[in-house]
Parts: C-alpha cells; sequence; structure tokens
C-alpha cells in the first residue's frame, strides 16, 4: 500500500515537473526574459474550490516599487488582463520611507467577486510579491507575463497552489 502512495507521488511530481518546464518554456516565448522558478503544488483528483498564483519579483527597477500610480494601475489592469470583476477601486499606501527604510514600498489590494489580489513592494530590496487568489483557475503563464512587463523582474518565483482541495460541491 505504501509502494503504491510512493508510486502515485512520484507520478504527480513527475507532471507537476513537466507543467512547470512547459510553463517557463512558454513564458520564455513571450519575451519574459528573467529566469523562473515555477512550482505547482498537489492538486490531487478533486476539483478545487480556487487556485492562488504568489509571484516573487527579484531585482526589479525602483520605479514600479514605488510608484503609486504605476501599482494603482498594475491592480486595475490584472483585474481586467484576467477577466475577474471588483468589488470595489484597488487601496494602494506607500510606506513611510523614513521611518521603516526597509519596509518602503507599496502595499495594495483589490478585493474581487471572485477572491483577491494583493501587492506588495519593497524599495530598498528590489523585490515585489504578488498574490492572486481566485475561485476559479489562474492561467499562469499570461498573468506572469502579464505582472513581468509591469515590473521587470531578473528573477522571478512563482508558486501555483489548488485552494479548498475537499471543498464540499453543494
Amino acid at each position: 500500500m505504501v509502494d503504491d502512495w510512493l508510486l502515485s507521488q512520484s507520478k504527480e511530481d513527475a507532471l507537476r515537473l513537466k507543467e512547470s518546464q512547459a510553463v517557463q518554456e512558454s513564458l520564455r516565448q513571450q519575451g519574459v526574459a528573467a529566469g523562473v522558478d515555477f512550482f505547482v503544488g498537489p492538486q490531487f483528483n478533486a476539483k478545487p474550490f480556487g487556485t492562488l498564483l504568489a509571484l516573487d519579483f527579484y531585482d526589479c527597477p525602483p520605479r514600479p516599487l514605488e510608484s503609486i500610480e504605476i501599482g494603482y494601475q498594475f491592480l486595475e489592469q490584472i483585474v481586467l488582463h484576467l477577466g475577474m470583476t471588483m468589488q470595489s477601486p484597488p487601496f494602494i499606501f506607500l510606506s513611510d520611507a523614513q521611518r521603516f527604510p526597509d519596509k518602503a514600498g507599496l502595499s495594495g489590494w483589490v478585493p474581487l467577486i471572485e477572491s483577491g489580489i494583493t501587492l506588495h513592494t519593497l524599495i530598498q530590496a528590489r523585490f515585489a510579491t504578488i498574490d492572486i487568489y481566485s475561485c476559479s483557475q489562474i492561467p499562469p503563464v499570461e498573468t506572469i507575463a502579464f505582472a513581468y512587463k509591469i515590473f521587470l523582474p531578473k528573477r522571478i518565483e512563482a508558486t501555483y497552489l489548488y485552494r479548498g482541495r475537499n471543498y464540499p460541491r453543494l
């Protein structure tokens, strides 16, 4: 029984690796010049409640990390790009660089009917993190490519997770 489970895990790991490699190749074809580490979490056999695409962008230029206008436009445009529905306009704030120099950057959120999108940047570290959670599928290649064009990172870590894998269907 344990051997069967290990074999099924190995097959699932191989499928996730193949999907990861396919996403990396598709991103290269879309002009994403950054190095991309893409991890897909386990799905099992049940239809999940939703998906989470977590993006970590490294070595970004300062401008998109410090501009409230760019952050706000990104949150508005990614919603349109994904065909989702805002519950309200985005909220975005710039941390005080004098009081919190290592935390200076943007924090933003847009609530969606489908769930929500958050953005956090750290100017000094040249780092941005974006979490997109939805009760529907998120197209990873198109979403990463869209965000890449705004933040221009040199390296990307992306994690795609299935949430609510045991969610009761009514």
